[in-house]
């Protein structure tokens, strides 16, 4: 293997679990933000068609992330909902990079054709 390659092969076992970690904890506390904002929207009282409309989907919104998660006001990410979303991200960002990975394989190959 070439040193590069060994290098952030270590790189990412040592720092990778704990930065996903980090990551999802910081995407957890913003998704406790919008939860509390979207509670708050939902309550308010504004005038106009537009609110009109959009009101009752976003109270049916809320009313089923507060079944899913409980009141805004007590939301708070347990260990494991830090660890599953650590690992969809990082599921998520390894599909990406095989794409990009195979894509480049894909124009590599046919550009020797």
């Amino acid at each position: 293997m070439e040193v590069a390659k060994v290098l952030s092969l270590t790189v990412l076992l040592l720092w990778g679990t704990p930065l996903s970690l980090i990551v999802s904890l910081f995407s957890l506390h913003q998704f406790k933000i919008l939860y509390g904002l979207l509670t708050n929207f939902s309550q308010k009282r504004y005038k106009g068609d537009l609110w009109r409309a959009v009101k009752p989907h976003l109270k049916r919104i809320v009313s089923t992330i507060e079944a899913t998660f409980g009141p805004a006001h007590e939301f708070k990410p347990t260990s494991t909902q830090v660890i599953m979303v650590a690992i969809i991200m990082v599921v998520l960002f390894s599909t990406e990079r095989i794409s990009w990975e195979l894509q480049a394989r894909k124009a590599t190959s046919t550009s020797r054709h």
